[in-house]
């Protein structure tokens, strides 16, 4: 990654086959892949990154929501151009943007996050100043966005029934280096959740991601999806304690468009 001098990181690769879908068009995940890996590398180069924090300081960062606006789905041995910049604290949140781009072409997509920092032993999130001294933010002539998301959707909202219902099979990969399941992973259970047949007719154009609550080895979790229309659905990830009681952990809401008009 290259930086420049108002703050913004640039970094460059391509999609890979492991990346793609049957159609050869990139997976959803694989956009929250790079929002994440630029993330990390963009915070790692001021000097707070991942291990850093979590080896030094005791504290982690975590990703709280995102998001993220699908211009296109990059297809296989595309290059693409990505950068990212993180903005003024808003509330408990690191405000950071990652948008990227076809070389020599169109937009990908653009994603836009509530990052916080945690203390581990507190088990609390850390105010921005904490790392007020060490990120570096571009002016805001340069690059800005409103940090100040709208409401998460209400479930009530998704009442034209249930599309699936299915436990979560957690393996090994699923967990990081904090223990707990990796926020990918809910990104790929989420996708999961829908027919075959949809992701064959549909591709998702807007995400809106909550990670609630942090998910650990044993917990007994299941994905349901939800619709409000032939378009628009919620997908909700469920912990249940031993008493049967649920908890939302992962909630996404998702917008769908034709595969033909893609480009």
């Amino acid at each position: 990654m290259d930086i420049d001098v108002n703050n913004v990181g640039y970094g460059s690769d391509r999609i890979r086959v492991v990346d793609c879908d049957t159609f050869y068009r990139v997976k959803p995940v694989k956009y929250f892949a790079i929002n994440q890996e630029m993330s990390a590398i963009h915070a790692d180069m001021f000097g707070c990154g991942h291990r850093a924090l979590l080896d030094k300081e005791h504290r982690a960062w975590m990703i709280f929501r995102t998001r993220m606006y699908i211009h296109n789905l990059a297809a296989w041995r595309t290059g693409f151009e990505a950068e990212t910049w993180c903005q003024e604290g808003h509330r408990l949140f690191f405000p950071r943007a990652v948008t990227a781009k076809e070389v020599g072409g169109g937009p990908l997509f653009e994603a836009y996050n509530h990052w916080i920092v945690l203390s581990m032993e507190q088990g609390r999130p850390e105010k921005p100043s904490y790392l007020e001294r060490r990120l570096r933010y571009p002016p805001t002539n340069e690059r800005w966005f409103n940090p100040a998301f709208p409401k998460f959707p209400r479930q009530e909202d998704f009442s034209k029934g249930v599309v699936s219902r299915d436990k979560v099979h957690m393996d090994y990969y699923d967990y990081d280096y904090n223990r707990h399941v990796n926020n990918l992973s809910y990104i790929d259970w989420m996708m999961a959740s829908f027919p075959y047949e949809h992701m064959d007719t549909y591709y998702t154009s807007f995400i809106d991601v909550e990670w609630k609550r942090q998910c650990h080895h044993g917990d007994s979790l299941v994905v349901e999806t939800r619709s409000k229309d032939a378009n628009q659905f919620l997908t909700s990830i469920k912990r249940i304690d031993a008493t049967g009681l649920e908890e939302v952990v992962f909630h996404a809401v998702t917008q769908w468009e034709k595969r033909c008009t893609l480009v």
